[in-house]
């Protein structure tokens, strides 16, 4: 779903809330939480008649990190759901250095590791050292339209000649770059956008895979709004997504889905 007018103006219908500032991080017994509001705070008078996007970073296997957004905590169980499991990092390595007022933060499994700041939007993923993908600024937030629906948009940074597969079954070109990917499972026949087996999971050439954890209609923009970016989103106030380090997409389609090893963390 598009949520821009060319690069930079949000469209008419549409309200934005980016996340503009990871503010304090709090270390818990296998995570990491992250309060990141909409507004940048410089002051007590900041922190008035503004919302906050709260992550939570986890490593639910080895080369798996986890990332689950809220705006609003709901009161209900949605369903039907992926059945997930994994029980081989649950004491990811974790590291803050301190300098300049600010946290640097680093969280590890296996060869993948997610690195952030206080005071900062970005993230960045690195597999055995290398740099994956990045999440930039204006990317997470919520998306407010006129006529009340809330969407949660996030993303993931794609590379100069960064190719995508993936998104399960699709009669469309097995390259995905300037697509518009809907996931929702419908009969359509097997000449349009339609499909019948729809999986919220991509690959790309950089030797990642990306598992959106969302068991509604999830939205992707795969290069299509903007060039550099993977965009999903959802009608929701909370969504959750897994980056997979491969570096092979064997490796990467093992590490997400080894329901006879249980070594994946999707069955």
């Amino acid at each position: 779903m598009k949520f821009t007018n060319g690069f930079w103006l949000v469209r008419d219908e549409f309200q934005a809330d980016y996340v503009r500032d990871i503010y304090e991080v709090e270390e818990r017994e296998n995570e990491l939480l992250a309060f990141a509001p909409y507004k940048q705070i410089q002051g007590r008078g900041d922190t008035l008649n503004i919302g906050m996007m709260t992550y939570t970073f986890t490593a639910p296997a080895k080369d798996i990190l986890g990332i689950h957004m809220v705006n609003h905590v709901g009161n209900y169980v949605k369903s039907p759901s992926f059945e997930l499991y994994g029980d081989l990092d649950k004491s990811p390595e974790r590291k803050c250095e301190k300098a300049s007022g600010k946290e640097k933060w680093t969280l590890k499994s296996g060869k993948l590791s997610l690195e952030f700041e206080t005071g900062s939007p970005e993230m960045k993923f690195y597999g055995d050292g290398r740099e994956l993908t990045c999440i930039k600024s204006k990317t997470t937030g919520m998306m407010h339209h006129k006529q009340g629906m809330n969407y949660l948009v996030s993303g993931l940074n794609l590379g100069v000649g960064e190719l995508v597969y993936g998104l399960g079954e699709r009669f469309t070109p097995m390259v995905k770059n300037g697509q518009t990917v809907d996931i929702w499972n419908e009969d359509g026949g097997t000449a349009s956008e339609i499909s019948y087996k729809n999986i919220p999971f991509y690959y790309t050439t950089k030797g990642y895979g990306v598992f959106v954890n969302h068991p509604g209609r999830v939205s992707f923009e795969v290069g299509s709004e903007k060039v550099e970016t993977v965009q999903f989103s959802v009608e929701d106030e909370e969504l959750e997504y897994f980056v997979i380090y491969g570096p092979t997409p064997l490796e990467i389609i093992e590490k997400i889905h080894s329901p006879y090893r249980k070594t994946g963390i999707a069955a």
